[in-house]
């Protein structure tokens, strides 16, 4: 079944409020064709049959969609706005003297972007979890002494 026809019918399931056992086969066969982890597993899997390995595969969905929902309910992962995600980045950044323009040059996108990001304008989760990253790295106590030691 090409995946185009299980992700269709998948995302009907959900927007009904259904949730079938039958779709979580269709994942399961999905990750086991194109999903490296899973495939991996798989392969150390030996014992049982592929039978096994799906309803082993279908069972760790079951329960990541599971922590997932309680998340997104407990106001976790998901709930957060632009506008809030973008405030969190800007007092990260502004609380460690980097600007706009530092942040831009050294993930090769123009400072209006990060501007846009801590506005709230641009919803672009992978990029601000890139600066995150960015100014950890810069501003971790590890890396000063190092600097310090260089001198």
């Amino acid at each position: 079944m090409p995946a185009r026809r299980v992700w269709r019918a998948l995302r009907t399931c959900l927007c009904s409020g259904c949730f079938r056992s039958s779709y979580f086969f269709f994942i399961a066969i999905i990750r086991l064709r194109y999903h490296q982890p899973t495939k991996d597993y798989a392969a150390r899997k030996t014992c049982g049959g592929k039978l096994e390995i799906i309803r082993c595969v279908k069972r760790f969905i079951a329960r990541e969609a599971y922590r997932a929902l309680i998340a997104i309910r407990n106001g976790g992962t998901g709930r957060r706005t632009p506008a809030e995600r973008g405030a969190r980045l800007r007092e990260l950044r502004t609380g460690h003297g980097i600007t706009q323009q530092q942040v831009g040059e050294a993930l090769c996108v123009p400072s209006s972007r990060i501007s846009e990001i801590e506005r709230g304008k641009r919803d672009l989760p992978e990029l601000e979890r890139r600066a995150i990253q960015w100014i950890h790295s810069i501003t971790s106590p590890k890396q000063h002494t190092q600097t310090l030691d260089n001198v």
